[in-house]
């Protein structure tokens, strides 16, 4: 079986995580893969008509336009080749199937924050994307319907983006503080827009002042949101839905039939519920950055984006400190502790003890898979260092390999409390203090 996918936007993050999924989940059911990206309709168009002349068996499309497509989708369903759309709608024409989101859904979600954080009053903006793709008409009008339903909330600038660059961004927020300095929050299309949006307002020394929402979950805006430059996004499963399509193709190649539309699900992504998602975009990471290497000089730049946003995301999310209460911290680690990765846990803890001057910190390596020599006295070192100010460490998640581990490493555990299990961990902690 041979599958052919044509993409959008090769620099995008979005597009190169929808193809890892896509590239992963054609390997693991053995089927041939030809991926061809393009950044402009034109591009598209000829790497659809290429994929047709080489008789793929089903041809997949992350298309760049929600129209300007029916010739080479009517050419390729003529030749009994069945078309699966990712992430988006095609409008001019008819498809076997489409994985994407509920946009509407997702920007509801995001724009109903949005007036929560200004307390249901004032003046908001709205940044959208290019009319050319559907979902931004989707996010436009699910924005707008929330906003409707507040009449102490006033819609006093909405523009529409030319393109996804930051820049964009940028100008449009730029020249809605100019309009509308009162202006309290603004929803943004994007991630990539929102970023832009982020830095005309740090520009203008409002950071922290304006409520500002994207959409997708990327990196950067997983990171700004941590930096407390952006409030909200939308995470949606970038890579689910690549590897849904190869699932939805390899069905209809042995003439199945599919629904004609899969929805996945969104969810709303703020700093309390930042870390499970920072984390499931950062496993990803590695694997789409092997995609781009694989794929030639061609998409250089990517790659650097990549392992920037890669090394940003790890550094500031790789060890977070979350309070329970007053008195106790949870630090959840997770993957690999080298030395490096050790000093920052470090320092993290001692930062996070003495500004909140904790009582207790919760350590919890369910998510390490290697405890070893090192790993054993890191965690060790890192408690006594808690210990000097005051505080005490709870290490949770000892796993039995992870007990028996410890005990032929000779680890001394008798100053620090451990629990098989987060949860324990946290109960009996909460029920001492």
């Amino acid at each position: 079986m041979h599958i052919g996918y044509a993409s959008q936007s090769p620099n995008s993050h979005f597009w190169l995580i929808v193809g890892h999924g896509v590239e992963t989940r054609a390997e693991e059911l053995g089927v041939k893969l030809t991926l061809l990206a393009g950044s402009t309709l034109d591009q598209q168009i000829e790497a659809i008509n290429t994929l047709i002349d080489q008789h793929v068996d089903v041809l997949l499309i992350g298309p760049s336009r929600a129209t300007g497509l029916a010739p080479q989708v009517a050419r390729a369903r003529s030749a009994g080749i069945p078309v699966v759309v990712l992430a988006a709608e095609l409008q001019d024409c008819q498809v076997d199937a489409t994985v994407r989101v509920d946009h509407h859904h997702g920007a509801e979600l995001v724009a109903a924050y949005a007036i929560e954080q200004i307390g249901g009053h004032g003046a908001v903006a709205q940044i959208m994307g290019p009319r050319w793709l559907q979902d931004n008409l989707d996010r436009a009008e699910g924005v707008r319907h929330i906003f409707s339903q507040h009449p102490d909330v006033e819609l006093v600038f909405e523009q529409e983006s030319p393109d996804w660059q930051p820049s964009s961004g940028a100008a449009l927020m730029q020249a809605a503080l100019e309009q509308f300095p009162h202006v309290r929050a603004v929803c943004v299309a994007n991630d990539t827009l929102a970023i832009g949006a982020v830095q005309a307002i740090a520009a203008a020394g409002r950071t922290g002042q304006i409520v500002v929402t994207g959409f997708d979950a990327t990196p950067e805006a997983l990171i700004a949101i941590n930096e407390g430059r952006m409030t909200a996004t939308i995470n949606q499963p970038i890579r689910a839905i690549g590897r849904t399509g190869v699932e939805l193709a390899y069905r209809l190649a042995a003439g199945e039939s599919v629904p004609s539309l899969v929805l996945k699900d969104v969810s709303l992504v703020t700093r309390d519920s930042l870390t499970e998602t920072a984390l499931e975009i950062v496993s990803v990471l590695p694997g789409v950055l092997q995609d781009a290497i694989e794929r030639g000089e061609a998409l250089a730049q990517a790659r650097q984006q990549i392992i920037l946003s890669q090394q940003a995301a790890l550094r500031e999310l790789s060890t977070p400190l979350i309070p329970v209460s007053d008195e106790v911290l949870i630090m959840p680690l997770i993957g690999m502790i080298d030395a490096l990765r050790a000093q920052q846990i470090l320092e993290t803890l001692l930062q996070g003890v003495a500004e909140r001057r904790a009582k207790t910190v919760i350590m919890d390596i369910t998510g390490v898979q290697i405890v070893d020599t090192h790993v054993a006295n890191a965690l060790i070192q890192a408690a006594q260092a808690v210990r000097l100010l005051g505080a005490v460490v709870v290490l949770t998640g000892i796993r039995p390999e992870v007990a028996q581990t410890l005990v032929g490493l000779g680890v001394d555990l008798r100053t620090i409390v451990t629990y098989s299990s987060l949860q324990s961990g946290i109960a009996n902690t909460l029920r001492r203090t």
